[in-house]
Order: structure tokens, then C-alpha cells, then sequence
């Protein structure tokens, strides 16, 4: 807790009150760009963009990407599945054959496979 009783140091910590104003200005700026540009773009007709809708999946102790979507029918028996995998309505993707549904409608969807991090574990990257 801060205090101020003493007016020694309004909030005593690792992180100097000089640090900390310097930081949070400089969050607030660069957040209120984004704002000011999403504010601009609904005041031009048509100038919004194109609505979506994002669903992240997230599976703590779900089955392994390799069994669902970047499967590896050629890779060694002690790394691919047990699954194999089946075209998609778009060419050149494949996703598990428990996914027959997924695979009709592959042009609705990504898969974004370029997500990396530099730690160790492999619990808690996306809590960082």
C-alpha cells in the first residue's frame, strides 16, 4: 500500500514514481492513437471496415495441434498420430479426419501457425 503520511516516498517499491509516470504516459499515448484512429474511420462513411469475429480456442489438456491441424503423415511413428489427415476446400490444407465438418469449410477459417515465444515451459506462455 502506498503512503503518504510520512512524505517520504508516495509509492515505495522496485519501480521509481518518475518510472512509473513515464511508463503509463507512454501506454496512454499509444493507446489513444488506436482510439483516435478508430474514431476517425467510423466518423468516414464506409470507413470502418469490415466487421469479423475471432474464436480462440484454447484446450489445456486438449489433444496435441499435431492430431488436429498440422498433421504429419510422414514424420516418424514416435511423433505423428494415429489420425490421418483429409483434404480441405482449400488447396493445399489438410486437418484430422475427426474434423470432416472443418474440412468443408476451411475457407472460413486460419489457422495461424506463426505464434512462437522463447520460453522454456510450455504452460503459461499465453498468461505472460
Amino acid at each position: 500500500m502506498c503512503a503518504v503520511s510520512d512524505g517520504t516516498a508516495f509509492c515505495p517499491g522496485p519501480v521509481s514514481r518518475r518510472s512509473f509516470l513515464e511508463v503509463g504516459g507512454a501506454a496512454c499515448g499509444m493507446g489513444l492513437a488506436g482510439l483516435l484512429e478508430a474514431q476517425a474511420k467510423s466518423a468516414v462513411p464506409g470507413g470502418g471496415g469490415k466487421d469479423t469475429s475471432v474464436i480462440f480456442v484454447w484446450l489445456p489438456g486438449g489433444p496435441p495441434h499435431m492430431e488436429m491441424y498440422d498433421m504429419k503423415p510422414e514424420a516418424p511413428s514416435e511423433y505423428r498420430g494415429e489420425f490421418m489427415p483429409i483434404k480441405t476446400n482449400v488447396p493445399g490444407m489438410e486437418v484430422c479426419e475427426l474434423f470432416p465438418r472443418h474440412a468443408k469449410i476451411a475457407d472460413k477459417y486460419n489457422i495461424i501457425r506463426s505464434i512462437h515465444h522463447g520460453f522454456a515451459d510450455h504452460g503459461g506462455w499465453h498468461k505472460r
